[in-house]
Order: C-alpha cells, then structure tokens, then sequence
C-alpha cells in the first residue's frame, strides 16, 4: 500500500506531533510491504531533525502564511504521487486542505488526527480565530475526512461534542520502551546538588501546561513543608511559546525559588533518556491534553507521573501508576506533598505499574498494526476494523 504522512512541521517545532507521527510512519515502515512518504514544510529546525525521519523519504516545501502554513506546491505533491492514502497529523492548517484538494481532485481517502486540538479548552483558546478558521475551510476539511482519529475515549467523545459524523478510528499512540542498561547522564549536570530527589517536566512552556499553578503550588509547599524543602527539585526542560517561559522565571525569581527550580533546554536522544531515568517523577497538571507523549515516556523509564484528569490518562492512576493532580495552586502543593512522604520503594512500584502499561498497552507495534488495518479499511473498503466507530 502506498500511504502519505502529512504534518505541518516535520521538526521539534510540531512538539509531540512531531514524534508521534515519526513513529506511526516508521514502525508502519518496519512492517514492510508499504510504501512510506512524508511531506512537510520546511521550518527552522527541519534541517536538523530530518535524519529523525531515516528511512523514510521527506518531501519539504517552502510555505507562507505563518502558522497556517500556505503551500500549494504540497497539495500538488500529494496529487501527483497518486497514494492509496494520506494521513494529516494535525488541523486548522493549509496540510488538511491540502488533503481535501487530493481528495477531490483524485478520490485518495484521508485520515485526520487532530492531537487533542478539539479538546474544549484547546477549541476556546484563541476561539474567534478557529470560528473563522473553521467559516473558511476547516469545517470543510474535517466533514470530508474518510476518518478521524481520536487517541483516547476523552478524545473521541470530543469529537462527537464537536459535530463530527465521520467513521472514527480510537487507537492510542505508542512509545519505545529504553534500553535499561544505557541510562546515560543527568543533562542537568551539578545544577542540582547530589543526592535531591527530581521532579521532571518535559515539554512546550505554554499556558496550557498549568505550569504557572505548579509553580506557585511549589511555592506554596515549599513554605509549609520546610523539613523538606531542599530534597525535591524541579526540573523544566523545555522551549518557550509566545514569551511563557520568561512569565514562568519572572515568577521564580520574585518568589526565591531559584535554589530548587531549574530551566535547561529540551534535550533528544540520550540525553533526553538520561533525564528521565536520573528523575523520580514526573508532573504535567495540564489544563488541556489529546493523549501526552512525554507521560508515556515517563513511565517506558518506570517513572511515576503526578498527572491532571486533562492528560486523559486516569486508568492509569486507578492502576496505581502516579497521583492526580490539578492545575491550581493548593492541589498542587497537596500533591507535592503526598509525593514527598512516599518512600522510594512505593516511587519505584508506580513507576514499574507504568512500564507494566506501556508494554501492554502502547508499544508502537501494537498500535501500528491497529492503524495499518484502517488504512487498509480506508483504501479498498469492506468490513470496518473494530477500531472503527461509525454514527
């Protein structure tokens, strides 16, 4: 089969999108017996991260239009390589109209995953420009879309909330399980004093991340819990979107926070892995999530997450794999502190209840062999998977 991956960004700009879809079109790769091509736009990181992609072919082309990312040269590359079908990573973006122009012009079927950006609070944040962006084109997109692909139940029912009639396919992403035996360095080096316990967040500073409430409910448990004060810290390893991240040192360092809460840049690879296995834990108190990969990551390095309801991830705290958390100050600092009377043997249970997860439940073969049959489904027609629910 002759399959299209479609993604705004091919690069670390397109954040956890930029893995997922890597790893849906390469383990589909490995498989053998498809033909695999990725188009993309061309950004300031695409240079560096294409030899991410290997080996995969990558067409990229030059676009305009800033965020929607306007490339007519993209929609005549996916009609000229003629595939039995294209999958868009992401929406709101010229990449799904770009889709629904191969569509019509050659009858090739296409998928969209939307990434959690239907989620209410995703679909409210810059709302007047998605009302638009939807009047013009995307409602458009979406409704002609042979299927859309939803990662968690959170999600599919999302997309029903959003008027959304189309065959959808539930299928989580996956995750690489480390070698274990390769745990490299911490990359924050002696910026944290030997022996302090780390909590870990991975990610875009952005607003939605409820990193400002995690840092005032650091604050917040930091004063009432001074016995401890120095055996936890806080590591945010990240880049910054739309100034956030100067938002979140100011506040740091007109509170003092300075001694136990540390900014080094996003790390990849080994280094990447060496942060998580150097950790003991790992928050995201997210106001809005579709299914987060660094979560995943955290505990394929058998590491317990202190998560929102948000990360669409609760089965995994009823099986024992990290604590809730929500994105406000006090419970926060409630949860900080529940964390911290935890022994190391009861740290070490969670996070290996996650790697336990991971293996059964999103390992990258697993789930793309699930998305490989709804290609198949999408392309020759017949039975739908089980996967696949339709209206």
């Amino acid at each position: 089969m002759k399959i299209n991956v479609v993604a705004r960004w091919v690069s670390r700009k397109f954040t956890g999108v930029f893995e997922v879809s890597r790893r849906y079109a390469q383990s589909m790769a490995v498989r053998g017996g498809d033909e695999i091509q990725v188009f993309g736009l061309e950004d300031e990181f695409t240079t560096l991260d294409l030899p991410l992609w290997q080996p995969l072919p990558v067409r990229i082309y030059a676009a305009r239009g800033g965020a929607f990312g306007y490339a007519p040269a993209l929609a005549d590359g996916l009609i000229a390589s003629r595939s039995e079908v294209v999958h868009v990573h992401g929406i709101w973006t010229y990449a799904g109209v770009a889709a629904r122009q191969c569509a019509q012009r050659i009858g090739t079927p296409y998928m969209l995953s939307p990434h959690g950006m239907l989620d209410p609070w995703a679909v409210a944040n810059s709302g007047w420009k998605k009302r638009l962006a939807r009047w013009l084109y995307e409602e458009r997109v979406q409704a002609r879309a042979a299927c859309l692909h939803a990662a968690t139940e959170i999600e599919y029912a999302d997309l029903r909330c959003f008027g959304r009639k189309n065959p959808v396919c539930v299928i989580p992403y996956g995750v690489d399980i480390p070698d274990f035996t390769q745990q490299g360095t911490a990359p924050w080096g002696d910026a944290v004093p030997a022996g302090a316990k780390i909590l870990l967040f991975m990610g875009r500073f952005h607003p939605k991340k409820g990193l400002l409430p995690l840092l005032q409910g650091w604050k917040l448990w930091k004063d009432n819990d001074r016995a401890r004060r120095d055996d936890w810290h806080l590591v945010m390893m990240g880049y910054d979107e739309g100034g956030h991240e100067q938002e979140l040192r100011n506040f740091v360092g007109a509170h003092e926070l300075a001694r136990t809460v540390h900014f080094i840049p996003p790390q990849f690879g080994e280094r990447r892995a060496g942060a998580f296995f150097h950790s003991h834990a790992f928050i995201l108190p997210s106001f809005s999530e579709g299914l987060p990969t660094a979560v995943l990551l955290a505990w394929a390095h058998g590491k317990p997450v202190l998560i929102s309801q948000h990360c669409n991830l609760n089965f995994g705290l009823q099986k024992g794999a990290g604590l809730p958390v929500n994105p406000e100050a006090g419970d926060v600092a409630r949860t900080l502190r529940q964390m911290a009377e935890l022994s190391d043997f009861q740290l070490r249970q969670m996070g290996q209840t996650g790697l336990e997860l991971v293996r059964e439940h999103f390992v990258w073969s697993k789930v793309a062999e699930e998305m490989r049959e709804v290609y198949s489904w999408m392309a020759g027609g017949g039975c739908p998977p089980a996967c696949v629910r339709k209206i």
